[in-house]
């Protein structure tokens, strides 16, 4: 009899073959289908931060210009720009608490001074201060009124010399927190008279925690953003809010050590347990120039990729599947007549065989 484990090892072997080729195939399409489905994953990713990106600029452009209208607006009222200069200043001032309260004069200019900051702050929620020095004497008015040391001189300050050396322009300083806790960026102007002679700064208080509302999310797969200032110093932050005022540096993200707020850099980033894509760029907003640091959740993108890895192992198993059912009928049709073959041949080799024996199998393909 013919040796039925050589029949048995003939036909495993075309059902190895046969499984092997349909595995082969459908891997070799899941490579080309996986490949160009991750590349287009990315180029998504890449598509969202860059749209993400550029309506952060028009929204912080936007916003920008409208305080920079705003402040034009005010360094160009008559009464600030008139030659009255009546402010008060401290500068020789002392007294037995070595404080002075804010309290001009009723109808006096600088009380007309101080009615139109109250103006301008009680109408612009942007602004946490309104303030005008003047440079004959120093003088210093505000609203709200803060109470001022003996011997201020406004004109010592950095705002007020960044509005002098800058005239006519609207300018910006770095973020800071007040003594009451207020953080906030710091926009000055100059101020002529109506001959166009010099006669002070105003200067202009920005609430950063308005800011921060234009950019306010609580969902995961929602956009992150962290805006920086000039040195580096995080004024946004809404991934954690307990961060803000914090160099950049300090945010314990390796990549972002040795962070400028020009950089231009893009790496994957696991914070807090969610993976992201982080890209930064530099902003420029008109008044401000920020640093931007996008993190895109990637839990689409994952998930995205496990159903694709998913489709394939199904596939792969569905496939393996009706191929061994398939090759393992197909297999044996084939080694059938070759098993008849050389049965007959076994028989005639033993001398009990009859030459002119036909097959078994009279098909046209056997």
């Amino acid at each position: 009899m013919f040796n039925e484990k050589k029949q048995f090892g003939l036909q495993l072997k075309l059902i190895i073959s046969f499984i092997a080729l349909a595995v082969f195939s459908l891997l070799f399409f899941a490579v080309i289908v996986y490949s160009k489905n991750l590349g287009f994953f990315k180029e998504q990713l890449q598509y969202s931060a860059n749209v993400y990106l550029k309506n952060i600029d028009k929204l912080l452009t936007k916003y920008f210009s409208g305080i920079e209208y705003t402040i034009n607006t005010f360094t160009s009222l008559d009464t600030i720009r008139s030659h009255s200069a009546d402010i008060t200043s401290y500068k020789d001032l002392k007294t037995a608490a070595g404080i002075s309260k804010m309290q001009p004069k009723k109808g006096s200019y600088e009380d007309s001074v101080f009615r139109i900051c109250e103006q301008f702050k009680i109408t612009n929620p942007f602004f946490i201060g309104v303030a005008f020095a003047t440079e004959h004497n120093g003088g210093f008015i505000q609203y709200p009124p803060v109470d001022r040391k003996d011997g201020y001189d406004s004109r010592t300050r950095s705002w007020y010399k960044m509005g002098k050396t800058n005239i006519g322009k609207v300018s910006s300083l770095d973020a800071y927190q007040t003594s009451a806790g207020k953080k906030v960026i710091t926009i000055v102007k100059s101020v002529q008279n109506s001959s166009g002679q010099f006669k002070g700064v105003a200067t202009f208080d920005i609430d950063l925690n308005d800011l921060s509302l234009l950019f306010k999310n609580e969902g995961e797969e929602d956009i992150k953003i962290i805006l920086a200032d000039k040195k580096g110093t995080v004024v946004i932050n809404n991934i954690d809010s307990e961060a803000i005022f914090k160099s950049v540096s300090e945010l314990g993200i390796d990549e972002l050590k040795n962070y400028t707020y020009t950089d231009a850099i893009s790496f994957d980033k696991v914070i807090n347990g969610i993976s992201y894509s982080v890209i930064t760029k530099p902003i420029h907003a008109g008044l401000v120039d920020m640093g931007s640091i996008i993190l895109i959740p990637k839990t689409n993108f994952i998930a995205n990729i496990k159903n694709l890895q998913r489709v394939f192992l199904f596939a792969l198993g569905v496939s393996f599947v009706i191929t061994a059912v398939i090759s393992s009928f197909t297999s044996k049709h084939i080694t059938k007549p070759l098993r008849e073959v050389a049965e007959l041949l076994k028989n005639i080799s033993e001398g009990e065989g009859n030459l002119r024996a036909p097959l078994k199998t009279p098909f046209k393909n056997d």
